[in-house]
């Protein structure tokens, strides 16, 4: 039984497909969406029962905060999967970074 992943030991647990999905964002990171064109902060990685209760059909779910673009501030939740063709690591969080 999942839940919010904070750590890396967490990710570690799910299959390779999700795994795949989430990519290389963590909570505390800075992404650029290459769809959307916009940056923003992962705020947490939802897995399991906890991205089912917001994405019933989803097994993670990011809930993240606009930084930049037309609605910065904006919190939203998404299971957009990580597309390294497109998408952007801005800056890892610090734990993250040694």
């Amino acid at each position: 039984m999942a839940s919010a992943a904070k750590g890396s030991d967490q990710l570690g647990e799910l299959d390779q497909v999700t795994r795949a999905a989430i990519g290389p964002r963590r909570v505390g990171g800075i992404y650029r969406s290459g769809y959307r064109d916009c940056q923003y902060r992962v705020e947490e990685v939802l897995t399991g029962e906890a991205a089912w209760a917001v994405i019933p059909f989803s097994d993670f779910a990011l809930v993240e905060v606009d930084l930049t673009g037309p609605r910065a501030g904006r919190s939203r939740v998404h299971c957009t999967a990580w597309d390294s063709r497109r998408d952007e690591i801005v800056e890892m969080p610090e734990h993250h970074r040694r």
